[in-house]
């Protein structure tokens, strides 16, 4: 299980490297701006999955605060990295005058609510069990299943553009890009940890392995 995290970890990496190169490069696919939030989505996703990872590690090292507030500043990571997937597709959107401008406001409106729950969690509930898990799962359905969606449905606009400018093969491989966040809401933003509330309890990363015997992190990297 690790190493999944491991190879998790690095796609996210990956991912935010080719699109700093991207955005420096002389060919636009996207516009640059929207690449650069995109970069950032990759790096901090990708370094939060390696904090889980060394929390897997060294976590039973660590005193029960140290441990608590490594494990907030994770999930403060996973929420600033879902708002900058969300703003990615918002600004794509607003880009393409498919919206208008006050939505870029809710990724940061969004996240700032979401760090300071957080941050004030492990005060209220230091030591309760599965505390972690049901505040990852709630982030994933607040913002990253709606960020992945958008970002989805954007990427779909974005192909159609192309399609229409008959710019080649682009189109296309813009639409296989809307397919992959599309496939990542459903994998990263529904199949959650599990958690005491609907419908977490019923659909999450447990019940997906104990049918599949394939971690959903795996999918998820893919």
């Amino acid at each position: 299980m690790i190493y999944v995290y491991l190879f998790y970890g690095l796609a996210f990496i990956a991912l935010s490297l080719v699109m700093a190169l991207q955005a420096r490069s002389h060919v636009q696919v996207l516009l640059i701006d929207s690449l650069w939030i995109l970069a950032v989505f990759g790096f901090l996703h990708g370094a939060h999955e390696w904090v889980a990872m060394a929390v897997m590690l060294q976590g039973n090292t660590m005193g029960n605060v140290a441990l608590a507030l490594v494990q907030s500043g994770n999930l403060v990571l996973n929420a600033i990295s879902f708002a900058f997937l969300m703003q990615f597709g918002i600004e794509l959107a607003v880009q393409l005058k498919q919206w208008p401008a006050w939505p870029r406001w809710i990724p940061a409106s969004l996240g700032l609510v979401i760090i300071a729950i957080a941050v004030a969690l492990p005060l209220g509930v230091l030591g309760t069990p599965g505390w972690v898990a049901s505040t990852d799962s709630l982030f994933r359905y607040t913002l990253g299943f709606p960020g992945s969606v958008i970002a989805a449905y954007s990427l779909i606009m974005v192909s159609r553009e192309a399609r229409k400018a008959a710019a080649g093969h682009l189109g296309t491989y813009l639409m296989g890009s809307a397919v992959a966040f599309a496939a990542y809401s459903l994998f990263s933003g529904l199949i959650v940890p599990p958690a005491p509330f609907f419908p977490a309890y019923l659909v999450n990363t447990e019940t997906f392995v104990t049918l599949t015997r394939v971690p959903v992190e795996a999918l998820r990297a893919i």
